[in-house]
Parts: structure tokens; C-alpha cells; sequence
């Protein structure tokens, strides 16, 4: 993103001294807005004392590189100023009362201090500010967030930051990559009440990919309607005709019971109905991989699916894999613990995505 009109510019200097001694609030509010943050665009030539300065947006990894590690180089950077005007005003705090708020925990009062001997006694010293600055980011997060707070579990998208915590021991902040959606994804089947059996939770590797990438109802010109129900030929291996049989079978008398409760007008009905339709929904997409829309004159069900042969469904699986391997090993270079149960609870079977942790476990998402 490159700009080259600075009228809408604001110095990160003014914002830091306008929030005063609650710089993690202002922290807070940068990742939950989303706000652009901006530095020059360097140029090596001679020329650049008399061209107009451009400017190109920093990344949501670089941001919080700057914010966790090295604060004040936000004095330094530009805001602009249309999106800074929508920043609350910052709360009303003593500046020597915020240096010592009281840590969530003993766990957390010990790590900080050990964090500050650790820095006293290297050779590169890192500001004691920058580790309050960090951990009191947390409490501004948890202030704001009162479920992520009173979850010991999180796996949830703050703006465009994901914000992680595992057993109330580790915290991280990531950047929003598309392979910490397929962890997320998988994690949050914990919370939902569709349970595989002994803690174990499942979800169709297509049906993941389509929750991912935003797409889990396919756009109309995607999906042929078949006047004979649901095609074999859309779907793969791993369903018989009989269960095809089954699931169209299903969803057109869903949709006879919707059409009567139209009809009669009964509106606890139709909400009851159409909540049955939305499970019915999700679990073809979880179980099967088959997307599905229901007609807007309401009388057909149109079904989707993402592959026909072993062969494709073997590229969704190698994809899926990837990257939530990928995601595994970066969330381990801070957060060891969580990457550790991730190795060990989560894995990829021919068709699905498999969540099964030792011990029962619910993730906020």
C-alpha cells in the first residue's frame, strides 16, 4: 500500500502522549480497530529531497513485533487520522497506580518477575518496560474481553490479530495467517454440542477447507440443481448411494415441514424448523464435505461437493495437513506447552480432521 498524500497523517507520538500512562490500552484499541499504521517508503536516490514522501502500510507481523518487543517505535509511525478520531478516550488512570496492577495470578506474577531477572542479567538488555508493557497488554486484552478472560482456553480472532492463551500458562499474539483458521476451526468443534464420543471431535477436511476460506455455501451459478435429488457423480468415494439416498430424502421433508409451517403461519414453528436445517446443513458439511443451499422459493436443496476422486480429495487432506503443521511450529517458538498438546491431540485421517485431547478441554473461539 503506498501513499503519497499526508494531510490525513497522524504522528504515533501524539497518540502515545494522548493516552498517557495507559499505553496498553492504546495497544488494545490499535488491534481491535485495526487500524492502518504507516512509516515512509525509503528511497536511495538523491532525488528523494525533492519528490513528495510515499508510504507504505506496516503488516499486522511487523505491528506486533513493534508493540511486544519495542513500543516506542510507534512514536514514529503514522496513523491516519480519520481512523485514530474513532479511538476512545483513554480511561482516567494514575500513572503510578498502573505500574503496579496486580498480575491474574501467581503463575503470572512469577513468570514476569523471572522475565525481568532473565533481562537484568543479559548482555542485551531489554527495557523493563517493554516486559510490563507486554504483560499488561494481556490485562487490557482480558479487561475488554470478559470471555476471553474467564476462558483459560483461547483460540480467537481480535481484529486482525489472533489472540492465543493455553491452560492459563502461555499467550501469544499472531498474525491473522490463514493457518491458524484451520486450528481455530478445529478447536472450536469443543465447544459445539455435536461431540464424536470420548472427546473426540471431527470435521470433514473439505468442510474445513470451506469454513477457512469463507465459502462454506457455494454461489448459485456453482451449483446445478438435479431434478432427480443428489447426484453419486458429485460426490466421492467414502458415501454409498444409500446414503445419498438418505440425506436428499431428509432435506426435501425439512423443507415440506417449512412450507406447511409458512403456510399456517406458526412462527415458533418455522424458527424451530429452520434451526433443524441449519444443523442438517452442518453436518453434511462436517461429516460429508457437502455444501448446500437451500432454493429462494424454498422447495429444493441444492448440494455441493468439493471433490469427485481420491485423487482431489488426497490435495484437500495434503492441504490440510500443511498448514496446520505449519501453524503447530510456529505457535511452538513461543508457546511450547500449546504446540505440544497440538502435536499430540491433533491430527488428519483420509477424510476428516481429528480433535482429541486427553482430557476434556473447551476452547473459546
Amino acid at each position: 500500500m503506498a501513499m503519497s498524500n499526508s494531510q490525513d497523517l497522524m504522528p504515533g507520538r501524539l497518540l502515545l502522549t494522548h493516552y498517557g500512562a495507559d499505553i496498553p490500552e492504546l495497544y488494545y484499541q490499535i488491534i481491535k480497530l485495526g487500524l492502518t499504521v504507516l512509516e515512509k517508503r525509503p528511497r536511495k536516490s538523491w532525488l528523494r529531497y525533492f519528490l513528495k514522501p510515499e508510504y507504505q502500510r506496516i503488516d499486522s507481523e511487523q505491528l506486533l513485533e513493534i508493540i511486544q518487543h519495542d513500543p516506542q517505535k510507534l512514536e514514529n509511525k503514522l496513523f491516519l487520522a480519520s481512523e485514530a478520531a474513532n479511538l476512545p478516550p483513554p480511561r482516567k488512570i494514575d500513572a503510578e497506580a498502573s505500574l503496579v496492577r496486580a498480575p491474574h495470578s501467581e503463575l503470572d506474577k512469577e513468570k514476569l518477575e523471572s522475565e525481568s531477572r532473565l533481562s537484568d542479567s543479559s548482555v542485551e538488555k531489554e527495557p523493563r518496560a517493554s516486559l510490563d508493557n507486554k504483560f499488561f497488554l494481556r490485562i487490557a486484552i482480558e479487561d475488554h474481553e470478559s470471555h476471553m478472560k474467564n476462558s483459560p482456553n483461547v483460540f480467537s480472532l481480535l481484529g486482525k490479530v489472533w489472540f492465543i492463551k493455553f491452560n492459563d500458562e502461555e499467550w501469544g499474539l499472531y498474525p491473522d495467517y490463514e493457518k491458524y483458521k484451520y486450528v481455530a476451526n478445529v478447536l472450536g468443534l469443543s465447544s459445539e454440542a455435536t461431540e464424536g464420543g470420548k472427546g473426540e471431535y471431527t470435521i470433514h477436511i473439505v468442510g474445513l477447507v470451506a469454513k477457512v476460506k469463507g465459502n462454506e455455501l457455494p454461489d448459485e451459478n456453482e451449483v446445478e440443481p438435479d431434478e432427480e435429488g443428489l447426484s453419486h457423480t458429485y460426490l466421492s468415494e467414502e458415501i454409498t448411494k444409500e446414503d445419498i439416498g438418505r440425506i436428499g430424502e431428509i432435506g426435501h421433508q425439512l423443507l415440506d415441514q417449512l412450507r406447511e409451517a409458512r403456510k399456517s403461519q406458526d412462527q415458533e414453528r418455522i424458527h424451530k424448523v429452520l434451526q433443524i436445517i441449519a444443523r442438517y446443513r452442518s453436518h453434511l458439511l462436517r461429516e460429508y464435505g457437502i455444501r448446500t443451499r437451500v432454493s429462494e422459493d424454498e422447495k429444493r436443496i441444492k448440494f455441493k461437493s468439493l471433490h469427485r476422486s481420491g485423487k482431489e480429495i488426497e490435495k484437500v487432506r495434503q492441504l490440510v495437513k500443511n498448514q496446520i503443521s505449519n501453524a503447530i511450529r510456529d505457535l511452538g517458538k513461543h508457546m511450547p506447552l500449546f504446540a505440544t498438546h497440538l502435536e499430540h491431540s491433533l491430527r488428519t485421517t483420509d477424510y476428516k480432521a481429528v480433535y482429541s485431547p486427553e482430557q476434556p478441554i473447551s476452547w473459546t473461539t
